[in-house]
């Protein structure tokens, strides 16, 4: 996927640019799809957004093979908005 390649090198706006036309072109039900934006918006500090796009992953794939990444990801945001329960019960699904 163009968006992956793109975040990968660090190119971050062509990368949301690439995730965009995907969606619209294909709709939104690639797993993938979601974790590359979610760890894109979380790279912008958009953690409201990647939070609903690293959910949409585990809705679309409850085994999705990066899972584990997810929860973590998770996690670190309900520990930056001091959900420490929540992010007790996220962090051991990791573990």
């Amino acid at each position: 996927m163009l968006g992956n390649l793109y975040l990968i090198l660090e190119k971050y706006a062509k990368a949301l640019e690439a995730y965009r036309k995907v969606i619209f072109l294909s709709g939104n039900h690639n797993p993938h799809l979601w974790y590359g934006l979610g760890l894109l918006f979380y790279k912008f500090k958009q953690y409201e957004r990647a939070e609903t796009a690293l959910r949409s992953i585990l809705d679309l794939d409850s085994e999705f093979e990066h899972k584990i990444e997810v929860f973590a990801k998770l996690a670190e945001i309900s520990k930056m908005r001091n959900d420490f329960r929540r992010a007790s019960k996220l962090y051991e699904k990791v573990i």
